[in-house]
C-alpha cells in the first residue's frame, strides 16, 4: 500500500522487490498473462483488444509481444489486496 504522503509501505516494497528479482524491470509476454491472473494467453489478448488490462502495456522495439513495468504490476496487486479482492 501507499501512504498518504505517497511513500511505499514495507508490503509494497517487498512485492516490488520480489517481482523485480523474478522478472526484472519489465515483465515480458511469456509471463505477463499469468502474473496478471489471466487463465490463458487468449484471455489476456482479448482483454488487451478490449483495453481492459489492469496495467499499462506497451511494445518494445525489436521485441515481440507486450510488456509491463514490474512496479506497475506490483501496484495493481497491492490495490487488489487493499480492496479485499
Amino acid at each position: 500500500m501507499t501512504t498518504k504522503a505517497g511513500r511505499l509501505t514495507s508490503s509494497d516494497d517487498a512485492l516490488q522487490r520480489t517481482l523485480f528479482q523474478e522478472y526484472g524491470p519489465l515483465i515480458g509476454p511469456e509471463h505477463l498473462p499469468k502474473v496478471l491472473c489471466y487463465r490463458s494467453v487468449s484471455a489476456f489478448r482479448q482483454a488487451m483488444n478490449r483495453n481492459t488490462l489492469p496495467v499499462r502495456v506497451f511494445s518494445v522495439e525489436g521485441r515481440k509481444g507486450k510488456f509491463a513495468f514490474s512496479t506497475d504490476v506490483a501496484a495493481w496487486l497491492e490495490q487488489l489486496k487493499s480492496n479485499g479482492a
